[in-house]
Parts: structure tokens; sequence; C-alpha cells
């Protein structure tokens, strides 16, 4: 995340946005193998295109035609608003700062893919997701699913947002 943050980031991403996507897709897919797949980490004189094989694969998931409309979205748009939400991290963070301290207590769900290379970095955090979400209703990690798991996985995932909506709801009828 902290690579996102530089002003120029996106310069790389717009080289080549096909290359960018499909390499950036391939990386964070739940399919591809374990030596192949992105740790999160970039090593020193990389960068996150370059870490990814340049024989990599669109996911199985994704299809010529729906990989088109990424790459004309991304053409059209470019990188630079994506990756600006890294760049204000230390904005949003002190624009919230009031809220540092405060737990969620509305209802919640949290979902992640197995093998989502954020849990790297990040996947220490989720044993501890119920002491700020204080009315934590499920803790969902989908087998073998990577960052994409809308896209890996859309029937599980769409059923388990199904059934949190539906228990939500249940528990709030009032006869």
């Amino acid at each position: 995340m902290s690579t996102f943050q530089a002003p120029d980031a996106h310069g790389i991403f717009e080289t080549d946005v096909a290359t960018a996507l499909r390499k950036g897709f391939y990386a964070y897919d739940g399919a591809t193998p374990d030596d192949r797949q992105s740790t999160g980490f970039i090593a020193e004189g990389q960068d996150f295109i370059s870490e990814v094989a340049d024989d990599a694969t669109l996911p199985p998931w994704m299809s010529a035609d729906h990989f088109a409309e990424y790459v004309a979205a991304f053409s059209a748009g470019g990188f630079k608003g994506p990756m600006d939400w890294y760049r204000c991290m230390d904005l949003n963070w002190s624009l919230t700062a009031f809220v540092q301290d405060r737990k969620i207590s509305v209802p919640a769900a949290f979902m992640v893919g197995e093998r989502d290379p954020v849990r790297h970095y990040s996947g220490q955090h989720e044993a501890g997701l119920a002491v700020w979400l204080t009315d934590l209703r499920s803790q969902t990690v989908l087998p073998g699913a990577g960052h994409w798991i809308q896209q890996e996985r859309p029937a599980e995932v769409s059923r388990a947002l199904l059934d949190f909506l539906k228990n939500h709801r249940s528990s709030n009828s009032h006869g």
C-alpha cells in the first residue's frame, strides 16, 4: 500500500494497461499457484508489475470480453484516481481521528479469501475483529479464494451476503 502512495505510482500501470491489469488479477487470484502468487511485498528495485511473471494469464473467472471492459475503463480513466485512495490514507486518518477508539456496534459480517495475499500483512488483525466489531455476526474464510472473492466465488459471496441480511432482518422482526 505504501508503494501506491508515491505521486507517480500510477505511471507504471498506465504504460501498458492490459499488462498491468492481467498481472494484477493473476498475482492476487486464488487459482494462481503458490510459488507465483504475490505476497503483497515488493522487493527492492522491483515494482508491482515487474514482480509478476510476464506469462501471467487471466484468472479462470475472467473472460476475454470482461477483461476488455476493464482495459477500456482504465485506459479511459487511468489509475491515478484509484491510487489516490492510498495517497489519502494519512489525510483520511486525520479527518477521522475523532473516531479512532470507537467500536463499531452495527451488525457486521467479514469475508476474506483464504489465499488473499493481503492476509500476509493484515491477516493478524482478523482474530481481533470481534473486539472492534461488537456485533460481528459472521466471519468467513473462503477456501482457496484469493483477493477477488466477489468475482472468484460470486455464488458463495452472494449467498453469504443474503444470509447475513436475512438473519439480520429476522433478528429485528417485531412479530
